[in-house]
């Protein structure tokens, strides 16, 4: 195992917070919609996700699919932290908060799901499809190529596989960073139900909303095991699309629809 990959991912989670900062202050400039830390981490990773895959796809488009190119539009997502606001919503995550209870068990939960899954991808879907693919894009530059009836699986985007490139591009053998995108995908989809049960109850019932999903086998020994691998994008943006319109329409607040949609 290369750990020189753990390295690789901190630029990406923050060049997506980066991303994700930028795109919250267009939707929402007076921070109108921020309903606690957790939740506001969420969707700034999640939106922040948008910006950054849309950036590698489209580079797949124009034959552009090499480590020199992904890795230079994933850096240059922190040119939005030149806006002072942007900064300031960045921030806002480091400043100190009183510590109770809830938090410490999401974290706690956070840190074992993290520490129990560090290994390579294995389930066979990996291998057979998300690796596959991504690896292709690689060694042709694009995901345009081939004849789409030999093979469909090379023309699916597989939003939640897309950043395995970062890694590939630089790691073309080894697997644990894709492994650590998918513990990515799966860290938001709980702090956006912590987050939000915590908001529309409280910090006990968030804890107990992040445990049963982080309890369940198939969520937490996703691409670990060689069974299954599944869509922990999909986890979460579901969960934030049904959230925000529930919200929108309490509150009639035209951000949150933004959202929802989003």
């Amino acid at each position: 195992m290369n750990h020189a990959q753990f390295a690789i991912a901190l630029p990406f989670v923050f060049s997506v917070l980066a991303a994700g900062a930028a795109f919250y202050h267009l939707v929402d400039p007076e921070g109108r919609s921020f309903l606690n830390r957790s939740l506001y981490l969420g969707e700034l990773l999640l939106a922040g996700s948008i910006v950054l895959v849309g950036e590698l796809v489209a580079l797949s488009l124009f034959g552009l699919y090499k480590a020199p190119y992904l890795w230079g539009v994933t850096a240059a997502n922190f040119f939005f932290l030149l806006h002072r606001d942007i900064r300031a919503r960045l921030g806002f995550l480091a400043k100190k908060k009183a510590v109770d209870p809830a938090s410490i068990g999401l974290v706690a939960l956070l840190s074992w799901l993290v520490f129990r899954n560090c290994y390579f991808l294995m389930d066979i879907d990996s291998h057979s499809v998300y690796l596959y693919a991504q690896k292709l894009w690689l060694l042709h530059g694009t995901s345009i190529f081939g004849d789409p009836g030999i093979d469909v699986r090379i023309y699916a985007p597989h939003f939640d596989a897309v950043p395995y490139s970062l890694g590939l591009s630089i790691f073309g053998g080894e697997t644990l960073f894709c492994q650590l995108v998918n513990l990515f995908w799966r860290g938001i989809a709980v702090l956006i139900v912590y987050g939000y049960t915590r908001h529309r109850l409280n910090g006990a019932y968030g804890l107990a909303a992040a445990a049963l999903v982080t309890f369940d086998d198939h969520f937490f020994f996703s691409g670990a095991n060689s069974s299954v691998l599944i869509n922990g994008a999909l986890s979460a943006f579901l969960s934030g699309a049904v959230f925000n319109f529930w919200e929108a329409r309490r509150l009639g607040s035209s951000d949150r629809f933004v959202f929802a949609l989003v």
